[in-house]
């Protein structure tokens, strides 16, 4: 059925840079997905075929964290470099949401400042989890206090919770665990009262 034109704020680049930098920790893939082959071309080709007129790109699960802080500062700042450049280089096409390296809640409130104050991006894409913490814990609040100073834009994106190999029945991810996570984090934000100490976001 013809439809359209479109904005999809829900699209995912795999720059690269992005792809190097997990596969030198093994990862090579979102879940049980492994990596496209994605390029600029190949976004854009869908786009037309699709009759989408812009997209918000986000680099979301898994993130930048993998165990080393210092590498997961690299891997968000030069994923938002690449983002911005994507933005100007294509105005009128793409937007694109900010990647953070929690669970350093000092470092993530820094580059979400440079993400939106310099780069200009148009918000940011926070996974539900990272390590063992959820988004609305306590010890977030720097982040969350600098995010409602600059009325932020954020996109929150389900991550593959790390008990799924355990459990007994193998479903990907994404059809049950991904729900899950987005609902806990939803009442997690309710019952620690976020939207009324941070009304801005």
């Amino acid at each position: 059925m013809p439809h359209g034109p479109l904005i999809d704020t829900h699209q995912h680049p795999v720059p690269d840079y992005y792809a190097r930098a997990l596969a030198s920790v093994g990862i090579t893939g979102s879940g049980e997905n492994p990596w496209p082959e994605w390029s600029i071309q190949k976004q854009l080709d869908l786009m037309g075929e699709l009759n989408i007129k812009a997209v918000v790109n986000s680099v979301a699960s898994p993130g930048a964290y993998f165990g080393d802080i210092d590498k997961a500062i690299a891997i968000a700042r030069e994923c938002n470099e690449g983002s911005a450049k994507m933005v100007a280089d294509r105005p009128h096409q793409f937007g694109a949401f900010g990647l953070l390296p929690l669970p350093d809640v000092q470092a993530a409130a820094k580059e979400a400042a440079y993400a939106l104050d310099t780069l200009k991006l148009d918000g940011i894409c926070l996974l539900t989890h990272t390590d063992k913490r959820h988004l609305g814990h306590p010890d977030e609040d720097e982040l969350y206090a600098e995010l409602d100073k600059r009325k932020a834009v954020v996109f929150v994106h389900p991550n593959r919770p790390p008990f799924v190999d355990d459990l007994p029945v193998q479903i990907w991810a994404s059809i049950i665990e991904y729900p899950f996570e987005t609902t806990r984090v939803a009442a997690y934000l309710i019952y620690h009262e976020y939207m009324r100490k941070y009304p801005n976001i």
